[in-house]
Formats: C-alpha cells, sequence, structure tokens
C-alpha cells in the first residue's frame, strides 16, 4: 500500500504505472505530456484529485475495482479515460479538449457518473454490456455525444449538448435503457439499431430528427421532442411508440415496418404528422392536429381507431394502397385495403369527410 502524492510527472512514456501492487492512493499529482499519465494494472486503486495535461492517452485500467475520481484531464491527442476491466469507477472527474473520446469502456460492469466532459469530439463510447453511465454532463462535443455497442447498458440523467451535425447517443445492440437524458443542440437526437431497447422520458431538441429507429420490439415511451425535420422514424416491427409529444416543422413519425403500434402520441407538424408505408400497424388514440397536409397516411390492412385529427389542411386519414384514385380533401381517405377504421374524430373540414376507393375496409362509428 502507497501514497502517491504532489509529485510532477513530465514527457515520461508512462508518467506513472501501477502492475500487481493493490491498494495504493495516486493523488494531488500533476501528469503533463506524458505518452499515457497513469497505467492501472491492479486491484483496489483510488486516483484522486490529479492533473494530466497533454499526452496521447491520460489514464488507463487493465483491473477491478479501481476509482478514478476529481481529477482534471485536458489537451489529450487521443484518449482521456480508458477502461479495459469491470467493477470500476469513473466519478466527478473534469475531461476537456480531447481529441478523440473523452471516456472508453471495454468491458462490463463499470460506473461512469458525475463527469463533466466538456469540447472534446467525442464523448463516451462503451464497446461492451452492462454498464451504467448517469448523472454526466456532455457539452460541445463536435461529433457523437455518446456511441453505445452492446446490450443491458443503462444510459440516464445525462445533459448532452452538442455542437455538430451528427448524433448525440448512437446505439447498436439489445436491452439497452436510454432514459430521462437532457439532448440538445446536435443534428440528430437518438440513433439506435437493435432489438428490445427502452428509450423513455427523454427530452430532445435538435435540429433534424429526433428518434431513428431500426430493429425490432423497441419501445419509445414517453419522450418529448422537438426538431426541424423529423420527429420519430422507425423501421422494421413489433415496435411500440406510446404517449410521445413530437413538434416539428416538418414531418411527425415516418415508420417503414409491419406490426408496429403508435399509441397515445400528441404530434402537430406543419407539413405531414405520420407517414405509414407498410402494413399490419395498429394506430390508436393519438391526437394529431395543425398540419398543412396530411395527418395520417397509411397503407393497406392496418387498424386505425380512436384518434383525434384537427385543423389538418389535408386529409386527417389517408390509406395508400393498391387503388389509386383521387378524390378531393376530406377528413378520411382510403384507397385500397382491407383495413379497419373505427372511433376516429375527423375535424372540421369544409368537403366531405369520408373517401373510400378499395375492398374489405371496416369503418365504424367515426366522427
Amino acid at each position: 500500500m502507497c501514497l502517491f502524492e504532489d509529485n510532477v510527472f513530465v514527457g515520461n512514456n508512462v508518467g506513472l504505472s501501477l502492475y500487481s501492487s493493490d491498494n495504493n492512493s495516486i493523488y494531488n499529482n500533476v501528469f503533463e505530456n506524458n505518452n499515457k499519465g497513469i497505467v492501472i494494472d491492479s486491484v483496489n486503486n483510488t486516483a484522486f484529485s490529479n492533473s494530466i495535461i497533454g499526452g496521447d492517452e491520460g489514464i488507463v485500467i487493465y483491473e477491478i475495482k479501481n476509482i478514478i475520481k476529481d481529477n482534471i484531464l485536458f489537451n489529450i491527442k487521443n484518449i482521456g479515460i480508458s477502461i479495459y476491466s469491470h467493477e470500476n469507477v469513473v466519478k466527478n472527474n473534469t475531461i476537456f479538449g480531447v481529441k478523440e473520446y473523452a471516456v472508453n469502456l471495454f468491458a462490463f460492469g463499470n460506473n461512469v457518473t458525475y463527469n463533466f466532459l466538456k469540447n472534446n469530439y467525442r464523448g463516451l463510447y462503451i464497446n461492451a454490456d452492462e454498464n451504467l453511465f448517469v448523472y454526466n454532463n456532455i457539452t460541445g462535443s463536435k461529433y457523437n455525444g455518446i456511441v453505445v455497442v452492446g446490450s443491458l447498458n443503462i444510459i440516464e440523467n445525462n445533459k448532452i449538448a452538442g455542437s455538430g451535425n451528427y448524433t448525440d447517443i448512437g446505439l447498436t445492440g439489445s436491452y439497452n435503457t436510454i432514459s430521462r437524458n437532457d439532448i440538445s443542440k446536435f443534428k440528430n437526437g437518438i440513433y439506435i439499431n437493435g432489438h428490445r431497447n427502452l428509450v423513455y422520458i427523454n427530452k430532445i431538441n435538435v435540429k433534424s430528427t429526433g428518434i431513428s429507429l431500426k430493429g425490432n420490439y423497441n419501445l419509445i415511451l414517453k419522450n418529448t421532442i422537438t426538431c426541424n425535420n423529423l420527429g420519430i422514424s422507425v423501421n422494421g416491427h413489433s415496435h411500440n411508440v406510446n404517449s410521445n409529444k413530437v413538434i416539428s416543422k416538418s414531418s411527425g413519425l415516418k415508420l417503414n415496418g409491419n406490426k408496429n403500434k403508435i399509441v397515445s402520441n400528441n404530434i402537430k407538424f406543419r407539413i405531414n404528422d405520420i407517414i405509414i408505408h407498410d402494413n399490419r400497424n395498429s394506430f390508436s388514440k393519438n391526437q394529431i392536429s395543425g398540419n398543412k397536409k396530411y395527418g395520417l397516411p397509411f397503407s393497406d390492412k392496418n387498424k386505425i381507431s380512436k384518434n383525434m385529427n384537427n385543423k389538418n389542411k389535408h386529409h386527417g386519414i389517408k390509406v395508400n394502397g393498391n387503388v389509386d384514385r383521387l378524390c378531393g380533401i376530406h377528413g378520411l381517405k382510403i384507397a385500397g385495403g382491407p383495413n379497419i377504421v373505427t372511433n376516429n374524430k375527423l375535424g372540421k373540414l369544409s368537403n366531405k369527410k369520408i373517401c373510400v376507393y378499395g375492398y374489405k375496409n371496416k369503418i365504424r362509428k367515426n366522427k
């Protein structure tokens, strides 16, 4: 057990390395222009209140149960902190001006909390499962805020504000949770390619697309999205998009896939609210208003029920299928079938309420 305190390490290949040396404390040291500032290949060590300036990598951890906290890392050429083992804690560090990722995780079961990542090229990279990234503040990232490749990770209660034309959170994997994050100033908000992920109660304010989704069986629940282009883009089958609030200057939701459920969303857009190009989707209890074009364009074999469509300048609900006809502006237009359309409020239009060209459609109890 050793205490390394009040030392200055300048211009070395490695400033300080611990190999097979456990239970040490590295406190209040200065590391300047070393190739690697601190390398820990042992267990139960604590590195805290150190300053690491310049060099290629700041802190590298190869073993378990180490604590990295209250450090300042500045102007690192490559990676700020890299973790290659599990059960480590990275807490309350300030990392800024890093030319690549501020924090890299390559192992499961690590906790990254209460860190301030400012003006780095990229924020966090996780290539592992079961990590926790909560209560961090990421500002000014020029490329990505967070990139996750893995499963069962939790990204929660972070504030992420970028400065580039890329994606705030990019995720490839399954069974991850992205919840209660405040996301802004990137071109795109959240991109997911995977299965059974939960995106829950996030606040998203971005330039282009709020949430872009690929894969199957993902749940998009109770998010608030403000954007210029597209609120939610859904590709795949069996997704559940439920109780989201979307405000955009262009389109609300675009769906390419089958057997998806679009339920209880509040969508207000200037052009198209919902664009759905495939079949066997369920669209119910949504509130659609204030659009200059179509409220709900659909394809064949969909179930459309208990939606409210108000103040749309063109069709409130439009279903495009195998029949190509024109019939003016209506509260409900169907071309194709079979579809089920029940218990919708179509709003007030100067033209006719319902226009149908198709076969085997069931239209009941609409107003």
